[in-house]
């Protein structure tokens, strides 16, 4: 949950009602996979990931692949732990009328995430990122057009969390 409205698709039924659809850039799934090392004779771990993280709507979609990194400390109920996280190949790409599309830098932020055991290796999580996507190119129609400006990519989510051993 979180960031900006990127983009609001309204759609019409042939019965005259509406339903609004919005793009975020901070919101819906994110999936990801890496490695979680212990650190020897502590209750401490280091958890890196690369994931994919995307929102769609009809005809419009902002997606992004972030890398995380987090120290955990780790307590018989879970984990607490926190780091950083670099987005690479933010977009929106929308085929609305007219189509836009606009792409980001890269960005770099901070991740504040606890985990809860659900048993079997399980987790359920809670997290917190905060970063900002500024502008890199924005066309219209496919038309590149001179924006400076940034994008609020701060999100909190729900978490599942399955440790392969």
């Amino acid at each position: 949950f979180g960031g900006e409205t990127l983009e609001e698709v309204i759609t019409t039924y042939t019965d005259g009602s509406e339903d609004s659809t919005e793009v975020n850039s901070g919101e819906l799934a994110h999936v990801f996979g890496g490695f979680v090392m212990d650190v020897p004779d502590t209750d401490f771990a280091v958890q890196a990931t690369i994931g994919y993280h995307m929102e769609s709507a009809p005809e419009s979609s902002f997606n992004r692949w972030p890398i995380d990194v987090l120290g955990f400390y780790k307590f018989p109920e879970g984990r607490v732990g926190a780091g950083f996280t670099y987005v690479m190949g933010a977009a929106l790409d929308s085929d609305l009328e007219p189509p836009i599309d606009i792409e980001f830098d890269n960005a770099f932020g901070f991740v504040g995430h606890l985990d809860i055991n659900i048993g079997n290796n399980s987790m359920i999580g809670f997290r917190f990122a905060a970063l900002e996507f500024d502008v890199e190119t924005y066309k219209l129609s496919g038309i590149s057009i001179p924006v400076t400006g940034s994008v609020d990519g701060n999100y909190f989510g729900i978490y599942w969390t399955q440790i392969l051993q």
